[in-house]
């Protein structure tokens, strides 16, 4: 009778046990994970690669590709988002490539250090000692890190977007107007043009009466709440659109949402799904009109 009691223990115990863990954890499908250091040593970077399905069986097939910034949250959004739409035929495949720092998911003082050098065009010595570096990140976009993917990857180098949230994108801003040759697509969302006493303001002013034409493809997106009593970035971002708007600059071409009830740290999310739909048949969304393909399956 005893033996049969703890037979039946050892039973349910055995039922109530959980399943033995994968040690691995999740890994999503299709990516890759490869670490990239510039030609001088300063910079170290994590490359997140997301590739489309069934890539190394479509070998004569070549792929825009989508570079995001703070790749550590906005990299599995972004390729797992994309997967979605593309399997179901509403967006066209691409290439994701995150630009990730090492330690950028553990170490958030180090990915704050990194982030704030690379994405802010001006030094601030009161408000951010480690700033002022996004010329030479943008010079090492240029000559170094596109150039590996290009080289590595079958990409369609004429085809690219740049997704940046915050200082990414006002770095995105700045590289729009430095380099507007890089890329062709620009996904921004809540960019920080309060920085550098507005920066961005002059150099957009400057950018238009020496150039007639900024060949851009730009959704700009924001929450409504990011009005606050010391910085109006919903404000600013509507009259920096305005400002690029207003001087008839052959080839760009803007759409801008604010997201009703989003704050600053909630809108990236719902900004990247719909910008990536706005900029992937920019003509037909950003007018308003509906996409018939996007009638779910």
């Amino acid at each position: 009778m005893r033996l049969l009691a703890l037979c039946i223990v050892a039973a349910l115990a055995f039922a109530a046990a959980p399943a033995h863990a994968d040690d691995v954890g999740y890994v999503v499908p299709d990516t890759k994970i490869v670490p990239f250091t510039s030609k001088d040593g300063v910079h170290a970077f994590r490359l997140l690669i997301g590739l489309p399905r069934d890539y190394d069986k479509r070998r004569s097939e070549r792929f825009p590709v989508i570079y995001l910034l703070d790749a550590d949250y906005a990299f599995p959004l972004a390729q797992e988002m994309l997967r979605h739409a593309t399997d179901r035929g509403q967006l066209k495949e691409a290439i994701v490539v995150g630009i990730g720092y090492p330690g950028g998911d553990s170490d958030l003082d180090r990915y704050v250090q990194n982030r704030t050098r690379d994405y802010t065009p001006l030094y601030n010595a009161e408000e951010q000692k480690d700033s002022g570096g996004a010329a030479a990140f943008l010079n090492l976009l240029q000559t170094e890190l596109l150039p590996y993917v290009d080289a590595n990857f079958r990409t369609d180098p004429h085809d690219r977007m740049i997704v940046g949230h915050s200082f990414g994108g006002l770095f995105a801003v700045y590289a729009m107007l430095s380099a507007p040759y890089v890329f062709q697509h620009y996904l921004v969302v809540s960019p920080s043009l309060w920085y550098g006493n507005k920066r961005m303001f002059s150099l957009a002013a400057d950018y238009a009466k020496s150039h007639k034409s900024l060949r851009a493809d730009v959704f700009y997106a924001i929450g409504s709440f990011e009005n606050q009593d010391d910085l109006a970035m919903v404000d600013d971002l509507k009259a920096f659109d305005a400002q690029l708007t207003a001087a008839h600059l052959q080839g760009y071409h803007s759409s801008l949402m604010v997201f009703d009830g989003d704050i600053h740290n909630s809108v990236f999310p719902a900004a990247l799904e719909r910008g990536l739909r706005v900029l992937d048949n920019f003509a037909g969304e950003a007018a308003g009109n509906k996409l018939e393909k996007n009638r779910p399956k």
